[in-house]
């Protein structure tokens, strides 16, 4: 059973369409169909039916993802083994991060990856908390940073820092200076969906006060939400880091809430039986994390 096939199948299987699949992959649709196709005569059954939306597994197309996810794993994990004898580590690893993630650190570790591997390929994806969470899970991902634990019998975690969520508001308000969280609550709120880990802070920071939640506008997307508050459409609660350039410009303001303080904290996950690629990648990603910790352990921004 060749293994191009079955990751093709797993990412179709993912994105319940071979169209955006294809897209992921890299490769051209009808180049994904053949493959799907291959696999369906080795296996002798349908792996997927039409929908009105894409495709969706059968039932033995289920049975295929579950089991074929950790042989993948294993090969891979093989394959890196039998090349790091060789003495240079090789093959790709996936990392994914969520939108606020400090683009510095990404750099560096990029920098950081080619210097010390050269021959390891980093692919650097960009998702919500809801797609990495899933993406570690089937396998999308060997790496994420996220906001909230995973759960999941073969993920490890491990802390990387943890930082404060204040009220950034349009520029043109003029709020108090001692902000408190009922007075932020009384104004137009924008926020991502209930789902999403910064959503579910304030949510839990609003219960806490016997506060009612109105979100006026949900974006699930860190650069719209930040244009809608440019646009003064509503403030919203999020780490000062992830408005660094819009707040040296004046054009949203950053209050600390006097009563309360909200905070999140980030966690790099992995799968427990990770190949050497992944391990030095995680390992040097730990690393940065508390090199960039320390530098601006004094200043607020981080």
């Amino acid at each position: 059973m060749d293994a191009d096939r079955l990751r093709g199948f797993l990412v179709v299987a993912r994105f319940g369409a071979i169209s955006k699949a294809a897209e992921r992959i890299g490769i051209s649709q009808p180049a994904l169909s053949r493959q799907i196709q291959q696999l369906e005569h080795e296996v002798g059954a349908p792996l997927f039916e039409r929908t009105g939306r894409g495709v969706r597994l059968t039932a033995a197309g289920e049975r295929l993802a579950s089991r074929a996810r950790p042989l993948l794993r294993a090969l891979t994990g093989l394959l890196d083994e039998l090349r790091a004898e060789s003495g240079e580590l090789s093959g790709t690893v996936a990392l994914g991060l969520p939108p606020s993630f400090p683009p510095r650190l990404a750099a560096d570790l990029l920098e950081r990856a080619k210097a010390t591997h050269p021959g390891l390929r980093v692919r650097l994806t960009a998702a919500l908390t809801g797609a990495l969470h899933s993406g570690l899970l089937d396998g999308t991902f060997d790496l994420a940073v996220v906001h909230a634990p995973v759960a999941g019998p073969h993920l490890e975690t491990s802390p990387l820092w943890s930082e404060r969520i204040v009220a950034i508001a349009p520029s043109s308000w003029r709020l108090p200076a001692a902000l408190t969280l009922e007075a932020a609550l009384s104004r137009p709120v924008l926020l991502p969906s209930p789902n999403q880990n910064l959503r579910q802070i304030v949510a839990a920071a609003a219960l806490s006060r016997n506060l009612e939640l109105r979100v006026s506008v949900e974006i699930d997307s860190l650069r719209f939400l930040v244009h809608g508050i440019q646009a003064g459409l509503g403030l919203s609660f999020l780490p000062r880091r992830a408005v660094l350039a819009e707040l040296a410009a004046g054009e949203v303001s950053a209050h600390a809430l006097s009563d309360l303080h909200l905070e999140r904290h980030a966690l790099l996950a992995r799968v427990a039986l990770a190949n050497e690629g992944t391990l030095a990648l995680h390992g040097m990603l730990l690393s940065l994390a508390r090199e960039h910790h320390d530098a601006h352990r004094r200043d607020r921004n981080f």
